[in-house]
């Protein structure tokens, strides 16, 4: 959180304490999420994003079989909801035999800003941005990426984790409470354990900015790219998140996600209270 904010919900700034975890270098990409589809047997009508007009579409489906052209395959893909980024970590523990899930949005807070509260992943700088972040050119295209993931090293963290502010708006396993950082537990916050009316997720990173005076709220109106300032690790919410869309105009197409690993001494508990669901 941030005391500073101009946003309620990211208010109060307090400590917490995570079991350590691997985090994504960067989002899920169109190649890893097409192997997904295919191999968890993902129905046309389960994913709609192969029915957009084809200037905005990633993937396609043909002859009973999810592809992507080549030069879109490095790009981060469009989960659509969050249900299909949660099935995507479910297919990818048992295929993979580690523990894979959502980060919880403290988690994923902690991999932009690291222990000393970074600003922006890279630091507190804001000079650069151009060579830092994808920024205005994601939303200047209506397609979801059209630049691969991790084009712009600049902007990573110290560890090395691309991709965080600027891009896709990414989902998190908790769900979402404007109130909740005054009564987070101080050891592994998850969120709330019920959701509210809204059904809404946590959603983390994406295009937010601040731009004379609006609110990072006010997200993309007219701003000229010499003018904008991206806010580093922005808080937002998908409402109504356990519901997929109904028909491809509904379909947002920067909502993306990466993946948590669980340390290994974490395996086997993990796993139980999986086979236990």
């Amino acid at each position: 959180g941030s005391q500073t904010s101009k946003e309620p919900d990211e208010k109060p700034e307090h400590n917490v304490s995570l079991t350590p975890f691997y985090i994504g270098r960067t989002p899920v990409t169109n190649r890893e999420f097409i192997r997904f589809l295919n191999e968890d047997k993902v129905k046309l009508g389960e994913y709609l994003s192969a029915q957009l007009p084809i200037e905005r579409r990633s993937v396609s489906f043909n002859d009973g079989e999810w592809t992507c052209s080549e030069e879109l395959e490095c790009d981060a893909c469009s989960c659509e909801s969050w249900l299909l980024a949660e099935r995507y970590c479910r297919w990818l523990t048992l295929t993979s035999g580690k523990v894979c899930r959502l980060p919880t949005e403290a988690e994923w807070e902690f991999a932009c800003r690291g222990r000393e509260g970074r600003k922006f992943p890279w630091g507190d700088e804001t000079n650069g941005m151009a060579d830092r972040a994808w920024l205005w050119r994601t939303w200047s295209s209506r397609r979801p990426g059209k630049i691969a993931v991790a084009s712009f090293p600049m902007g990573a963290t110290p560890e090395g984790v691309c991709d965080l502010i600027g891009y896709m708006d990414e989902c998190c396993s908790d769900w979402y409470s404007s109130e909740y950082y005054a009564i987070s537990p101080a050891d592994n916050p998850k969120g709330p354990n019920e959701p509210l009316k809204q059904q809404a997720k946590v959603v983390r990173g994406g295009l937010e900015h601040e731009y004379k005076g609006f609110l990072h709220g006010s997200k993309y109106f007219s701003v000229l790219p010499s003018s904008y300032v991206p806010v580093g690790w922005t808080r937002s919410k998908l409402n109504n998140a356990t519901t997929s869309p109904s028909v491809s105009s509904h379909v947002y197409g920067r909502l993306g996600f990466r993946v948590v690993v669980e340390r290994e001494e974490l395996q086997e508990e993990s796993k139980a209270a999986l086979r236990d669901r």
